[in-house]
């Protein structure tokens, strides 16, 4: 039963890294591969960027969660909000108030190459005490760094498992587990994200696996946008193999998924552990936990998913069950550096100002205050850099990672299954427990 345990934990720690391919059995629209190689899917149901489309910009108390998912959500809809999200007021996040935490812990950072403006690719993690990262970022004589920080840790990171990592993990008291404009939504994962920089600093072309709700609490941030619908003529790494009905990118050479990225074998996983039959057919990427019986012997399926387990004992040997490595979703590129699959090789403005057959694109700006909601698949590169008028030129930014809904759900019941929210309340929970004196602002989620 431990080895049964071991596995499932080991899919759920890494479900924020692996949003991976899959083929689906049925009826779907194919793209001829210009290679004639292969067919390529493209199911995308949601927004395009047509002649007449413009990202909304909306006052945050002018929607309620309902509004939200009806007019944004289930139509793959990206949006600014503008307000505060509870728990996440501008004002408290300060410098001065994160550089009083007595917690003498490293953080891993990224750092640059001299004279380059871009992270988040193939861009070296260091590991750096905080308060020498904090200190970089106070230190006004500079305009620029060369540093920094996205707590989405690698696999072999202690804290990968859960919830957020530090330093978040010391404000679970103090900020929402899951915010109220996302109802029924789940939430994957919380990171903080800073920098700093004078002119501005890219974070690549490249889509994501989760839906984003992406809360900047200091600084400014643009972002080009790019729809789902036109994947295919983006120029990953990756070769693209099947674009979900509500945006998710599959990629060639990578694991089966259903819509909202969980891997065939996660969910295989998550019912062995619970002691009932593997599916004998694994082909449909559809395949949900309500589709196998549960065993008598174990009672009801929820019952036994909700069950509280010692996450730091766990051992890494969920590779030997199946291929999960994070080399999996990377490829060289022609520098012979390893690029995610799916970022782009040329930046945005390559198609911005390219031939008039270019994919359409939309740019944002945000500023102190605002949050975005991007759904998964939507192109995107992000400009950051402090504000004009301050003296330290540090951006700040926050964001939850939510399970992608399928577009013929409800607001009540967006998924197709309770695994989501089953993953969602063991890793808040580890988080919780690895972080005592940060007592809950809101109950686990039930």
């Amino acid at each position: 039963m431990r080895g049964q345990r071991e596995k499932f934990f080991q899919a759920d720690r890494r479900l924020f890294f692996l949003r991976r391919s899959a083929t689906r059995c049925g009826e779907n629209r194919a793209i001829d591969d210009p290679t004639g190689a292969n067919k390529r899917q493209m199911e995308y149901e949601g927004q395009a960027i047509d002649p007449d489309f413009q990202i909304e910009r909306v006052k945050l108390d002018e929607l309620d969660p309902e509004q939200f998912y009806s007019r944004f959500v289930v139509k793959r809809r990206p949006v600014v909000l503008e307000g505060t999200i509870e728990g996440w007021e501008p004002e408290k996040w300060t410098l001065e108030r994160l550089m009083r935490m007595s917690v003498e812990k490293e953080v891993i950072v990224e750092r640059r190459s001299a004279g380059d403006r871009a992270f988040g690719t193939d861009t070296p993690r260091v590991k750096m005490p905080w308060s020498e990262f904090i200190a970089r970022m106070g230190n006004k004589d500079e305009e620029e760094s060369d540093y920094y920080l996205s707590t989405q840790y690698e696999d072999n990171d202690d804290e990968v498992d859960e919830f957020c990592s530090f330093p978040l993990s010391c404000f679970l008291d103090q900020v929402p587990a899951r915010p109220s404009i996302l109802g029924s939504l789940v939430p994957n994962r919380m990171n903080m994200w800073m920098g700093k920089s004078r002119v501005g600093t890219s974070s690549g072309l490249h889509h994501d696996f989760d839906d984003n709700l992406y809360i900047l609490l200091k600084g400014e941030k643009k972002f080009c946008l790019f729809s789902p619908i036109d994947a295919y003529k983006m120029n990953t790494y990756g070769t693209i193999k099947r674009v979900h009905p509500n945006g998710l990118i599959n990629y060639e050479g990578c694991e089966e998924t259903r819509s909202d990225g969980i891997t065939l074998s996660e969910v295989t996983a998550l019912l062995s552990m619970s002691k009932q039959p593997c599916p004998t057919a694994p082909s449909s990427s559809d395949l949900s936990a309500s589709d196998v019986t549960a065993d008598d012997s174990c009672g009801e399926q929820s019952d036994c998913l909700s069950c509280s387990f010692d996450m730091s004992s766990f051992k890494d040997d969920f590779d030997d069950y199946v291929d999960m490595s994070a080399d999996s979703l990377s490829r060289e590129a022609d520098d012979g550096s390893e690029e995610p699959l799916h970022f782009c090789k040329l930046p945005s403005s390559y198609f911005v100002n390219s031939r008039s057959s270019s994919p359409p694109h939309r740019v944002l700006e945000l500023h102190q205050g605002d949050a975005l909601y991007l759904p998964a698949g939507w192109f995107h590169e992000v400009t950051s850099c402090g504000t004009h008028d301050s003296s330290d030129h540090v951006h700040l930014a926050v964001n939850y990672w939510l399970y992608p809904p399928t577009t013929t759900a409800t607001f009540e019941s967006p998924y197709q299954d309770d695994l989501c929210r089953q993953v969602w309340t063991r890793k808040l929970q580890s988080a919780r427990a690895r972080n005592p004196s940060a007592a809950p602002s809101d109950p686990v989620p039930v």
